[in-house]
């Protein structure tokens, strides 16, 4: 376990790569992703990380943010979200992201600016990727043209006259020079450009647009980074949301395969690790006496804290924490009649009543149950090498 100063440290150097994941906040817990996950897991006795959506919602959801609440007070206990992104459901047009801020029909299949086809009269100036003889059809057959581009007595098309360019133009003129015709002017060759230039706006809006760009460019990378770097630990996007839980820094790390509710994880967290989580129907006075009570080894010390929790409990008022204390009162008495072994034996037989068919007011006294013994558990004295 690192010095409370070093996990400071450790994470006001994390944090400002945390601000880059994109995701939902969510009270008591952190956001992490591939470059942020061993610096994390390192700092902690124990941390549960979720590998959902990066954008996750519904019942399970709710459940999580619940349990990453109820954890805050615990400074032994991380709760993390590792959130991924996938765009395999996404159409050509939410994945091209350049298309759809420039406009689908000013780009070619490989992504580029088509070359203008065709005479038209676009408000453009200078030649652009201009092809094509520019002439109008209807034009050619007009009398006029055969006029100025065929000999009296031959079939043999002259070439136009060249055009002053500095030669001042008629209104009624129509302005065209070199192969094109319409509103264009130049050569017929090289990139077009708008006719009315730039002014700031429009250019500082085209460098942001280009900024952004890039940086999606950047945000796509990351992400299917962070998506492998899951992949690489085993998680698929069929199991999402995965719940594992790290302990002592990855030297053990456990999935969660129960029920997704908050107060079930928590019971499997506080089995797992021995921290204190404030389990339902659970008190902490009485938790406390339990660790106490459980090592003992002489029954005469035993039976007398038994009485001494009877005395707590004949104080209490209301209702629900009399049934809690009578609870913790009783299985006491069973340790010393049966041994620190009813514990474990007692709990996987509750664990397996939860899952048959019961009334909900069987279901509630099993759950209830199950939390409590989940406590006693979580405080019986670690085995020795001996007893193992």
């Amino acid at each position: 376990m690192a010095p409370p100063g070093l996990i400071l440290v450790s994470l006001l150097l994390v944090i400002p790569f945390l601000s880059q994941i994109k995701g939902e906040f969510i009270n008591g817990a952190i956001n992490i992703n591939y470059g942020t996950f061993d610096k994390v897991i390192r700092q902690f006795k124990a941390v549960l990380v979720r590998f959902d959506d990066a954008y996750p919602y519904g019942d399970k959801h709710d459940e999580f943010k619940k349990l990453a609440v109820s954890a805050m007070t615990q400074p032994d206990l991380l709760i993390a979200d590792y959130g991924i992104n996938d765009d395999s459901g996404r159409d050509d047009e939410e994945q091209d992201s350049d298309r759809d801020r420039w406009g689908r029909n000013r780009w070619d299949d490989d992504g580029e600016f088509p070359p203008y086809s065709g005479s038209g009269s676009g408000g453009y100036s200078g030649s652009g990727g201009y092809s094509g003889s520019g002439m109008d059809d209807d034009y050619k057959d007009d009398e006029a043209y055969k006029d100025d581009y065929k000999d009296e007595d031959a079939s043999v098309e002259k070439e136009p006259e060249p055009i002053n360019v500095d030669e001042p133009k008629s209104d009624d003129e129509e302005e065209w020079s070199g192969s094109g015709s319409g509103n264009f002017s130049g050569s017929g060759s090289g990139e077009y450009t708008d006719s009315e230039p730039k002014d700031d706006d429009e250019m500082d809006a085209e460098m942001e647009s280009e900024k952004s760009r890039i940086q999606q460019s950047d945000d796509e990378e990351d992400m299917q980074a962070n998506r492998e770097y899951a992949q690489g630990m085993g998680i698929q996007k069929d199991d999402w949301p995965v719940f594992v839980l790290y302990i002592n820094s990855q030297k053990r790390n456990l999935t969660y395969t129960g029920d997704v509710t908050v107060d079930d994880m928590k019971a499997w967290i506080t089995k797992e690790t021995g921290l204190w989580l404030g389990l339902p129907f659970c008190m902490e006075i009485f938790d406390e006496m339990v660790s106490a009570f459980l090592k003992l080894e002489n029954q005469d010390e035993m039976e007398d804290a038994v009485k001494q929790a009877e005395g707590v409990a004949a104080t209490l008022e209301d209702y629900n924490e009399k049934e809690s204390a009578r609870m913790y009162v009783t299985y006491m008495n069973k340790i010393i009649e049966k041994g620190k072994d009813f514990i474990e034996t007692e709990l996987e037989r509750v664990k397996k009543l939860r899952g048959g068919q019961a009334s909900d007011n069987k279901k509630e006294q099993l759950r209830n149950r199950y939390y409590m013994l989940t406590s006693f558990y979580t405080r019986l004295p670690k085995k020795t090498n001996d007893e193992l």
